[in-house]
């Protein structure tokens, strides 16, 4: 009997440190899995963080290439407004040039007394524009009278006078 119950004491011994073992086992493996959890999930950290670095250094590179095309756009379009400025001084100039050419071919083919005329039209226009109230004039001749000392006459005084009252009576009638 002793014997039995010795070898009872063994087994239930036996079957406390089974039972031992077998919990600490499970204390283990539960440790384990959440290590194994817990560096899964490191991993997919560190996996999504170098994805982010991927994508950031993909849309660093990108903006530098949107930079330097934006660049090269504008550099081209100041290029061309640049030679649109360089054509459209060359197309001014030019027209400039027509218009002295055609008022000098105009005035090789009038006569004396159009150009006289023309001359007092200028002046017309010139005094009619000015914001003037009143005017003075004075005719000096010198002493050999109106043809000898190169001095207006009368004569001529009194057209460019008639011509300008004229113009200072439509521009005050306005």
């Amino acid at each position: 009997m002793m014997k039995q119950k010795i070898l009872e004491l063994e087994q239930g011994e036996a079957l406390k440190l089974q039972g031992a073992n077998k919990a600490a086992d499970t204390e283990a493996q539960k440790r384990l899995y959440k290590l194994k959890a817990e560096a899964m999930r490191e991993e997919e950290e560190v996996k999504m963080f170098e994805k982010r670095l991927e994508l950031a250094a993909k849309r660093a590179t990108q903006q530098t290439a949107m930079d330097e095309l934006q660049l090269a756009q504008n550099e081209c379009r100041d290029e061309r407004i640049r030679m649109f400025e360089i054509k459209l001084k060359g197309l001014s100039a030019g027209a400039e040039l027509q218009i002295v050419e055609n008022r000098n071919a105009v005035e090789a083919k009038m006569t004396e007394r159009n150009m006289q005329k023309y001359g007092m039209d200028l002046t017309r226009d010139v005094y009619k524009n000015l914001p003037l109230h009143s005017v003075n004039m004075n005719n000096y001749v010198g002493a050999g009278g109106a043809g000898e000392s190169g001095g207006l006459g009368v004569e001529a005084l009194l057209p460019a006078l008639t011509s300008f009252t004229k113009a200072n009576e439509a521009r005050a009638a306005r």
